[in-house]
């Protein structure tokens, strides 16, 4: 295993989640919260590349599509790398972003990766890019009082996964940006489903 990544295998014939941190995060964020959604599962989880005011993420918030798929590039190299070197199956590794994360595991799923759906926690913003979502299945979380992420902003989002073909679903609360044991217990409780169904 290389530097800034986690790995942690799971049992025999279950998926992957793939675990991408928000701004300023590092591979060991997510790992808790990855055990806690499956906790049967393998789990791999990344650092970003991108570092901006000594902020590690995965792409900047004003990044067009060219700089995007730049990194969906290097993502795509990386899962292709671990796939081969824990022998873990690419068509049933679902990410789980959380913000900036959250982002980036939808500009994976909308790209050539085989994921078959994705977990999206607190996702930040429309992405500049074509998705292609056409049978993928995307559970994304919103805070009524997100100071990051306005209500509009969030429909705006929505709005491209289902016009992206994306098969939806959302879980509003009523906190901020910050994650909390409310909606990871939803995100459980479709994840759950979404395995037990694909098997």
């Amino acid at each position: 295993m290389r530097p800034h990544e986690q790995f942690k295998a799971g049992a025999a014939g279950q998926p992957t989640l793939l675990l991408l941190h928000g701004i300023g995060g590092t591979e060991n964020d997510l790992m808790p919260i990855g055990h806690f959604l499956a906790p049967h599962a393998s789990l791999l989880s990344l650092r970003g590349q991108v570092t901006i005011q000594g902020r590690t993420q995965f792409f900047a918030a004003s990044a067009e599509a060219a700089a995007i798929k730049t990194q969906v590039a290097w993502l795509t190299e990386t899962v292709q790398a671990r796939c081969r070197q824990y022998q873990l199956d690419p068509q049933t590794m679902i990410p789980v972003g959380y913000s900036n994360g959250a982002d980036f595991a939808l500009a994976a799923l909308g790209s050539a990766l085989p994921f078959p759906a994705a977990v999206l926690l607190h996702p930040t913003s429309p992405l500049p890019l074509k998705l292609q979502l056409a049978g993928k299945a995307l559970w994304a979380s919103h805070g009524a009082q997100d100071e990051k992420v306005s209500a509009p902003i969030f429909r705006a989002l929505t709005q491209q996964i289902k016009a992206s073909g994306g098969q939806l679903t959302v879980f509003h609360h009523d906190q901020r940006h910050n994650l909390n044991i409310t909606e990871l217990r939803q995100a459980k409780a479709w994840l759950t489903h979404f395995m037990e169904v694909a098997q």
